[in-house]
């Protein structure tokens, strides 16, 4: 391997990671495409720009941790993207995820049965 002294890397290592970041970009266009991961990536974004200085960064990702589709993953990123620190951000994504539980559990039932007297077509 041939050290040309660019930041201390080899040309076969630089030319690997270009190799590397045109496969990357080529998988997320194709996943883009299919729809694979953009609505998560969106509503994170959504979350981050439309609250934030309406209320803490800590709240976001307590609201996010809260919305279904996005909830522990959703909150844990968006917290590393508010540069929340791990723990702080773990434990907020966990409280934020089992607040809505018992709601659920209290409403389902009359919601079903509620469901069940409604027609089809």
């Amino acid at each position: 391997m041939r050290n040309d002294g660019c930041c201390g890397l080899s040309q076969e290592i630089r030319l690997g990671y270009k190799v590397n970041n045109k496969l990357k970009k080529r998988r997320l266009k194709k996943e883009k495409k299919k729809g694979k991961g953009s609505m998560t990536d969106s509503l994170i974004t959504w979350f981050t720009t439309n609250l934030d200085g309406v209320v803490s960064k800590e709240m976001i990702v307590f609201i996010i941790s809260m919305v279904p589709i996005l909830e522990l993953r959703g909150g844990l990123v968006a917290a590393s993207l508010l540069r929340i620190p791990l723990f702080k951000a773990v434990a907020l994504c966990v409280v934020g995820n089992i607040i809505p539980v018992p709601f659920i559990l209290a409403f389902i039932t009359p919601i079903f049965n509620a469901l069940k007297k409604t027609k089809n077509g």
